[in-house]
């Protein structure tokens, strides 16, 4: 009986224990909770910000796409008339003396001349305007990618969300079809100084920031090699801009693995 009751008196106290471990726990699990709550909820307010601003942009976009069809209804208009004139001025040799036909045959030239060289001027400023616009509405959303990829943006189904946004942007883009991409050149920087500052924190950190990175630039080689190899029938031109592109991220990668590299040797040594 005295063994039995050592036992139950041992029970009682291993009990009390566990509750008062609880009990000094129980803050720190509320704390951590809070801060999910918080940052959910930041993330949440920024993504519909970003969904504000891709909105606004695509009304611009509409915006310039009725325009430029506007210009281009009073662009056939013009050339229309342009087709009437000289349809009048072959009429015109034709039925007048020779002397006033030649005059006013001259006369008329002289005149589709001008309206000529006025249309191709007005053209060109239209294509000009229209490439600006193109170019600031193009800046004002890499503005938006650099900022939101500044971040970390997690995971989706198990796939890394910074580099699907990444992979879709240039493609909406077509940076494939341009000598240079500077806003993979901007993505690099980023990637870098993302990684430059995690070394400064503790270790768990930093793993989780090379983790992270390496995640998005692999899930980016994996999404463009795809691309590649479905794109055969494209131009060198096109090709070459892709094949660019794709060692580009492969030296991301290089570089990240030679940072991982570097921060596990100085560990050893220590």
């Amino acid at each position: 009986m005295c063994l039995l009751a050592e036992e139950a008196k041992a029970d009682v106290i291993r009990e009390q224990e566990t509750a008062r471990k609880a009990i000094e726990e129980a803050p720190q699990v509320i704390k951590e909770n809070s801060e999910d709550t918080e940052k959910f909820n930041s993330l949440t307010s920024e993504v519909e910000a970003l969904k504000a601003s891709l909105q606004s942009e695509r009304q611009a976009a509409e915006d310039l796409r009725n325009a430029f069809s506007e210009a281009e209804a009073r662009n056939s208009e013009l050339a229309t008339n342009l087709e009437n004139v000289t349809r009048r001025v072959d009429q015109l040799c034709e039925s007048a003396s020779l002397q006033s036909e030649q005059q006013a045959a001259e006369d008329l030239r002289k005149a589709l001349s001008l309206a000529e060289a006025r249309n191709l001027e007005l053209t060109t400023k239209l294509e000009n305007v229209t490439r600006r616009v193109d170019q600031l509405c193009e800046s004002e959303s890499q503005e938006v990618l650099v900022k939101c990829i500044s971040q970390n943006l997690g995971y989706d189904g198990g796939k890394p969300v910074a580099a699907c946004v990444i992979y879709k942007c240039l493609l909406h883009w077509r940076s494939f079809e341009v000598e240079r991409t500077n806003i993979f050149d901007r993505i690099v920087k980023i990637i870098a100084s993302a990684i430059e500052v995690s070394d400064s924190y503790k270790v768990s950190d930093n793993n989780e920031v090379l983790a992270y990175w390496l995640s998005n630039s692999a899930m980016l080689v994996c999404v463009l090699q795809r691309t590649f190899r479905s794109s055969t029938m494209l131009s060198s031109k096109v090709r070459s801009c892709k094949s660019n592109l794709y060692k580009n991220i492969i030296f991301l990668n290089i570089y990240l693995l030679q940072f991982l590299y570097n921060v596990v040797s100085s560990l050893q040594s220590k």
